[in-house]
């Protein structure tokens, strides 16, 4: 059940309701949280007063603000992986998952290592060709670096067969419109706080600086995003029924 509580949005159920969640949503939720701490280390060093604080706390802002992409980043990854191993575990044959089955084999095909040979095609016989799908994936996610609208829907497209998940994402005063625009955004500025370091120089244009508001925007941004996400691909969490107690005698 999402909540907005102090300044950010998070899970709230009632106490002692059981409910099952992913474990890419449980990851996430603890990355969040990591970054979470660095504000709340940047809010107590300078008393959370209104101006600009000593510049030696930009760094916790900085970071605060990288990480929570980095928790955007892992979930999708985290997403596609699980969920592509639980649909390839369930098939029986590839026509359960033809989508991705055509453009990994198709792959295969196009390169330029002779492949029609015996030898080569007997290795797509029985369950095998479920390695080709998984190694395709893998050698995508280690060039997955910029989580942003393109190429989050490229990839759950391509590994989910989910269409444009982006229409997805819309919640309360946001439309899936501004949630794109607000992601790209976000993540131009986390592409910044990497490579750009702060400037001393006389010379150098200096950095500006990060705002609290912007670090807990990108918090909310993101947690929004995984709940919409998870929505749409039917991966919510859900509370579970409990049991009445049996009658007695």
């Amino acid at each position: 059940m999402r909540q907005k509580v102090g300044d950010f949005f998070q899970d709230h159920y009632p106490a002692l309701t059981p409910f099952v969640e992913t474990q890419a949503r449980t990851d996430f939720k603890a990355a969040r949280a990591y970054a979470i701490s660095l504000l709340d280390i940047h809010d107590a060093a300078t008393g959370a007063r209104a101006g600009r604080p000593p510049i030696q706390y930009e760094a916790l802002k900085r970071s605060a603000l990288i990480l929570a992409v980095t928790a955007w980043e892992s979930f999708v990854e985290d997403t596609v992986q699980q969920q592509l191993e639980f649909q390839l575990n369930l098939a029986a044959s590839p026509s359960s998952v033809q989508s991705v089955f055509n453009r990994v084999a198709n792959e295969w095909l196009s390169s330029d290592e002779p492949k029609r040979l015996t030898d080569k095609l007997i290795n797509w016989t029985g369950d095998s060709w479920k390695n080709f799908v998984r190694a395709s994936l893998t050698a995508k996610l280690e060039k997955f670096h910029t989580p942003n609208t393109e190429n989050v829907e490229s990839l759950i497209e391509r590994y989910l067969g989910h269409k444009a998940i982006s229409k997805s994402w819309s919640w309360q005063g946001v439309s899936n419109i501004k949630a794109k625009k607000e992601l790209d955004a976000l993540i131009k500025v986390r592409g910044r706080a990497v490579h750009r370091g702060m400037r001393m120089h006389p010379m150098s244009q200096p950095e500006k600086t990060m705002k609290r508001q912007t670090v807990v925007h990108a918090l909310n941004l993101i947690y929004n995003l995984v709940d919409s996400t998870e929505k749409a691909l039917n991966i919510a969490p859900k509370i579970v029924p409990t049991q009445p107690p049996p009658p007695e005698g």
